[in-house]
């Protein structure tokens, strides 16, 4: 299984609707795709219409070992897994703060479907907390949503930072499998600036693919469907062959696997 985890510290880059669009991607590219919800705010699940009730089991049990993974994951009305998140998460960061070998408690549990799936995407918090740690420590890839409107390009040294760390003293084989720039308005100097500011800093990171403002986008979120579920689907073209580029240059950069499932 091959897991990446997308991550930005700043909210706003479209980094849950780009892991839910890419894992859908997977999904129809053939590959069995397990979602891993790890923002408390569950946005992820919500978005992926698989909302967990309060009774039902979620990431947050799974982190503090109440149950495993297989316990929690469910499956979306995609047809690719999730294993969710909600409230319940707000708290893990301090409470996981002093457990024994903490970095390593998503892996751990990750390990244990490994074998049932080809792509595990996560969806990390927008914080550098205890929980983006775990979600590093048990990824083999980082993509970086970002806000080409706005100049962000500190917050990516800040992240790269942090990624050589996790890379040094918890996970040897961690990399940036790519930065995906979104909002993308090539007609803007603040879009064109970020753009060679990355391709300067960080050479041959930049997928070549950019997601554009689309109205469906952000309206797809709250029907509980990826993109490629949109209805009318004709409205959604232009981020459907934008996301399936960007799936396209995902398997590319990451994995031979072969599909599993038509």
């Amino acid at each position: 299984m091959k897991t990446l985890i997308f991550t930005n510290q700043k909210g706003g880059c479209g980094k849950t609707t780009s892991a839910l669009s890419v894992g859908a991607g997977l999904y129809r590219h053939g590959f069995k795709v397990l979602l891993v919800d790890t923002d408390a705010q569950g946005h992820l699940s919500i978005a992926s219409g698989a909302i967990p009730d309060e009774d039902d089991l979620t990431i947050y049990e799974v982190l503090k070992g109440r149950a495993t993974a297989a316990d929690a994951i469910r499956t979306t009305p995609g047809g690719y897994d999730i294993l969710p998140s909600d409230i319940r998460l707000s708290g893990a960061d301090i409470e996981l703060a002093s457990a024994a070998g903490r970095d390593f408690i998503l892996r751990e549990a990750l390990s244990t479907v490994a074998k049932r799936y080809d792509y595990a995407i996560i969806d990390g918090p927008p914080s550098l907390g205890v929980i983006t740690l775990m979600g590093l420590t048990a990824a083999d890839g980082v993509i970086i949503p970002l806000n080409s409107e706005y100049l962000g390009v500190d917050g990516v040294a800040q992240l790269r930072n942090t990624i050589n760390i996790v890379k040094k003293r918890l996970n040897p084989k961690l990399k940036i499998t790519g930065i995906l720039l979104t909002f993308y308005d090539a007609r803007t100097n603040t879009a064109r600036r970020t753009e060679a500011q990355i391709n300067e800093g960080l050479p041959g990171k930049l997928f070549e693919t950019k997601v554009t403002r689309c109205n469906p986008l952000a309206k797809a979120p709250e029907t509980g469907r990826d993109i490629y579920e949109f209805k009318p689907a004709s409205k959604a073209k232009k981020a459907i062959e934008q996301y399936t580029a960007l799936t396209e240059e995902v398997i590319s950069r990451t994995t031979r696997a072969k599909r599993t499932h038509s």
